[in-house]
């Protein structure tokens, strides 16, 4: 269902009202429910070989809101270029290996469902699914966490670039650093719980730095600064995942320092903030928002900023999420 024109021509209320007839009409789950005796399943992860993966899961009803709720953002800056990349779970490094693809739900058919819904429309689906698995034997993914690491959002922004013919440095290119080599993410902390077999088991934690030179500064939702100064990746923090654009918040501007010109909007959720530091070598003004955190009217905050591109990036599950389908109703101001 293409959502692109509604808010010219009918009321919030209607629009509230498509998009309840979709729950109706479409409450079913896309997901295939994964079962396996040869390996442990707790909670939404695959324990297999002391190592940890995120099962895909959907639910087309709240995905096709999700993706509705992009095509109305999308018609309110039809200026712009905007970009979705629908970040897989970590099953894809394990699907071909382990002969998984035909227990798990397919993430490049979710994509595909995305590239169906938005039809019309002058949105771009990026499916990093194939670059991912060309890439399933380097280290894209934490093993104890359900993030990608800093590798795995290179190579979705890779493929971002090249879908914008906008320039991509080799990975070479970036300061390589180890942040940790005793990472151990929300996934550990969840399984831990159910099974003590991973029990002393670890991540390296690796960030690669480009060299633009950057600064941040952090709003909450009533415009005040809360933080200022701090380059988008820090590399002396200690917090892990929020060494990546200080983690979710409400609203974030970067500025960088690369002559380019370039405005971004980015649509996020935390697999976003490993993704956002990349862009600095294409743009110099950043305004990214985090709409399970943020509670303003984006067209508002945005008016008097020209806007060149907007890029959504967040998990594919995400989508489908009440937070994030409540998030950017309040920020599409539709409530």
């Amino acid at each position: 269902m293409n959502l692109s024109f509604v808010y010219k021509k009918t009321s919030k209320f209607i629009i509230i009202c498509i998009l309840i007839t979709t729950i109706i009409k479409y409450n079913n789950v896309f997901a295939e429910e994964y079962n396996s005796a040869n390996d442990k399943l707790v909670g939404n992860y695959i324990l297999m070989d002391n190592e940890i993966y995120s099962i895909a899961h959907y639910n087309n009803a709240k995905s096709e809101i999700g993706f509705n709720t992009i095509i109305i953002l999308n018609s309110y800056f039809p200026k712009s270029t905007m970009t979705v990349i629908p970040a897989p779970m970590s099953q894809i490094m394990i699907e071909d290996v382990k002969n998984l693809n035909n227990k798990l739900a397919s993430q490049s058919e979710y994509a595909y469902k995305m590239k169906k819904q938005v039809e019309g429309t002058n949105i771009k689906i990026i499916d990093v699914c194939d670059t991912f698995k060309k890439h399933k034997d380097e280290y894209l993914y934490f093993k104890y966490d359900h993030h990608w690491q800093s590798l795995g959002a290179y190579y979705a922004y890779k493929d971002f670039c090249k879908e914008n013919n906008l320039q991509c440095d080799d990975i070479n290119v970036y300061r390589k650093k180890v942040l940790s080599k005793n990472y151990r993410g929300g996934a550990f902390k969840n399984v831990i719980t159910e099974d003590q077999s991973i029990k002393g088991m670890s991540d390296v934690f690796t960030v690669y730095i480009a060299s633009v030179s950057n600064a941040m500064k952090i709003y909450d939702n009533s415009g005040n600064a809360i933080s200022s100064g701090a380059p988008c990746i820090n590399e002396n923090g200690n917090e892990y995942w929020r060494v990546f654009i200080s983690g979710d918040n409400p609203y974030t501007e970067i500025t960088a320092n690369n002559g380019k010109k370039r405005t971004a909007l980015v649509i996020k959720d935390s697999f976003g903030c490993a993704f956002v530091p990349y862009l600095v070598s294409n743009y110099d003004e950043i305004y990214v928002v985090d709409p399970r955190f943020s509670t303003f009217d984006i067209v508002e905050k945005m008016k008097d900023k020209i806007i060149d591109d907007i890029i959504v990036v967040c998990a594919n599950y995400t989508f489908g999420q009440d937070v994030f389908i409540a998030g950017m109703l309040k920020i599409l101001n539709i409530n």
